[in-house]
């Protein structure tokens, strides 16, 4: 699994890509290729903290579901959050889950 932060301008998401590569935009957006598209995971208006915890997280590859539903409800704590931190945090988080288990059947098949 390759994690790739992409520079402003018209840097180019890798044209080779194995299920659960992580790229990052420079405007904070976080992908994962799932098999057949790239998928959004959040992180435009998600706090520094949270994305480099999200990125060091995934360094080591993606977990299966029931890991993902064990450490990912850390990432709420990292900072202090506001209801809107919270509502970005959220949808991360359950894109994540949601892409967990993708990954998790993907390998089954």
């Amino acid at each position: 699994m390759k994690i790739t932060r992409l520079p402003r301008g018209n840097a180019q998401f890798p044209k080779e890509k194995d299920p659960g590569d992580v790229v990052m935009l420079s405007n904070g957006d976080i992908f994962t290729w799932s098999g057949g598209l790239w998928a959004l995971l959040g992180g435009r208006f998600i706090k520094e903290e949270v994305k480099e915890w999200v990125l060091g997280y995934l360094k080591n590859g993606w977990p299966t579901l029931s890991e993902a539903e064990f450490d990912l409800p850390e990432i709420l704590t990292i900072t202090e959050n506001t209801k809107e931190d919270e509502r970005w945090i959220r949808l991360m988080l359950n894109n994540m889950l949601k892409l967990a288990g993708n990954l998790e059947s993907e390998k089954i098949s």
